[in-house]
This record gives C-alpha cells, structure tokens and sequence, in this order.
C-alpha cells in the first residue's frame, strides 16, 4: 500500500514510499480516500515505479475484495 505522499494528480518522482498491507496481493499498490484526498499522482508513481502491478484506489467508506479468480467485487459508498 501506499504509505506516504504528495496530494494532487501530477506524477512526481520520489513523492511516495510504499509499506506492505495486511492481507493485500503482493502484486497490487491502493490507496484510499482516493477522490476526497486527490491522490491520483500517488497512485501512478507508484506504479511507474512498479509496473507490473494494479492499482487500486478505493474512496471512503469502500472496499475492493480481489477474489481467487482474480476478479474484483467493490462494496461501499464511494468508488
């Protein structure tokens, strides 16, 4: 998940620091409070820096549940 960073939506290099999430995919960086907090900038350095895996940004009071399938349900208020 994303730990740390800057509020906006340019892409800023060096302007996150990553920390692992409990239960989260090895393969996924999220962030939440995504809209309320403008955290798209944050989301895509950290998946410049990680191409590889999916990013997901969950709003308040929402959740994304990844499923062994790989599919993903979200649940909540927000997107």
């Amino acid at each position: 998940m994303i730990a740390f960073g800057d509020e906006g939506s340019a892409v800023i290099s060096g302007s996150v620091r990553l920390a692992p999430a409990w239960g989260s995919p090895t393969a996924s960086s999220s962030t939440s409070n995504f809209r309320q907090r403008d955290r798209l900038g944050r989301l895509l350095t950290a998946l410049a820096y990680n191409p590889f895996a999916v990013g997901i940004g969950l709003d308040e009071d929402t959740g994304a549940f990844i499923g062994p399938d790989e599919t993903i349900e979200v649940e909540g208020s927000g997107a």
